[in-house]
């Protein structure tokens, strides 16, 4: 059994197992915020100390670097993330594998160079290719979401590393399409992380599995629009799932759950970790999600020439259709994030159906299709 770290997380909330920092990049400025987010964000913004500690994280259900890093978050993406905030996080020195991400991904989101955190989870890596929270601790589901998401951000989201622990997390589910975890509580945030982890394959790989994990996740939402009566449990869901999905009602419910328990100074709780979670979900939740975009090019698998008159077409949560340039290289703008089935077809290949996943604010590459001749001389084709 994977020893345990006493202080990976405050035990003051019985359904708060473990914190997670989520990664979604919001695209509202500060002129566009609502009002229940600006007096939020300005809770949190006052929060921060002279030398980067906050003012409550003290009494935080989390920790001081969980509630710095995800702070750290919010401020990334509603307003500015201070120097002082990111020298505290990377100031931090327990060395376990969810602290290594936080503060790759902080040091990251301000310019700063994040390779020696990013060595040291490499070094985490087990040979069932999930990581633990430890160098020799057990593979987890949480712990390797972790590591994927940072290593996505440090931009090796489709190196082998990266690419293994996805396969870790699609092994997770279980038949019922949640991953795999101890009670309902923790398989709700488990499943929640590795539902945004597996988002960053980019290349369609893991549609299947997100959607499973999506339904599996909305499928528990409360009448109430919460994930069991909890700020953290309903925020996280919401930011995880998003991205995945269209329905407005999905974040309205969750969105109106949130703001019934926001206090009149615009905090949740006085938490700096619970608000800077809960901001997320609200700024994603009081908007549509920015659209995204796919790109790619396709290629005679023979002959490695690019193929021009191309008729590119991708359907799913919205759609849209391109046909390839002289280079081969097509662009469909203007999607709704989620999973969408396509089809690349052209006269004398044989047709291809391919599988692509995108989330909010995402330009994703596709990378090369490479086509087949067909000897009925029909369409196109993916290797």
């Amino acid at each position: 059994m994977e020893p345990q770290w006493s202080d990976r997380l405050r035990p003051l909330a019985p359904v708060l197992l473990c914190a997670f920092g989520l990664l979604y990049a919001a695209t509202a400025s500060a002129q566009a915020l609502s009002p229940e987010v600006s007096r939020g964000l300005s809770w949190l913004q006052s929060q921060i100390q002279a030398n980067g500690s906050l003012a409550n994280e003290a009494s935080s259900v989390a920790t001081a670097l969980q509630d710095r890093s995800e702070t750290a978050q919010a401020l990334t993406a509603l307003a500015t993330l201070p120097s002082n905030l990111a020298d505290a996080i990377a100031s931090e020195s327990d060395g376990n594998t969810e602290y290594l991400a936080r503060q790759a991904i902080s040091l990251i989101a301000v310019g700063r160079d994040a390779s020696a955190q990013i060595n040291l989870l490499l070094l985490r890596r087990n040979g069932d290719r999930g990581f633990g929270g430890g160098p020799g601790f057990e593979s987890n589901p949480l712990d390797t979401a972790w590591a994927v998401l940072a290593l996505a951000r440090a931009g090796q989201g489709a190196g082998t590393p990266a690419q293994d622990a996805r396969a870790y997390l699609m092994a997770s589910l279980q038949s019922d399409g949640g991953v795999s975890a101890g009670d309902d509580l923790t398989r709700i945030e488990y499943s929640a992380a590795a539902l945004y982890a597996l988002q960053t394959a980019g290349d369609g790989s893991t549609a299947t599995t997100v959607r499973a994990l999506a339904s599996w996740l909305l499928q528990r939402q409360g009448a109430d629009g919460s994930w069991r009566g909890d700020v953290y449990l309903t925020a996280f869901s919401v930011i995880a799932v998003v991205p995945t999905m269209s329905d407005q009602s999905v974040r309205a419910a969750a969105s109106g759950f949130l703001l019934a328990r926001q206090s009149a100074g615009g905090s949740w709780q006085d938490d700096p970790f619970l608000t800077a979670v809960a901001l997320r979900a609200l700024s994603i939740g009081s908007a549509s999600p920015a659209a995204a975009v796919l790109t790619g090019k396709v290629i005679d698998q023979s002959t490695n020439l690019a193929l021009a008159g191309v008729s590119v077409s991708v359907s799913g949560t919205s759609s849209g259709n391109a046909t390839t340039g002289s280079d081969g290289r097509f662009t469909v703008s203007n999607l709704t994030p989620g999973t969408y089935s396509g089809q690349v077809a052209r006269a004398g290949y044989t047709t291809a159906s391919l599988s692509y996943s995108v989330f909010a604010g995402q330009t994703l590459d596709a990378g090369p299709s490479r086509c087949r001749r067909s000897r009925r001389r029909r369409s196109c084709a993916d290797a």
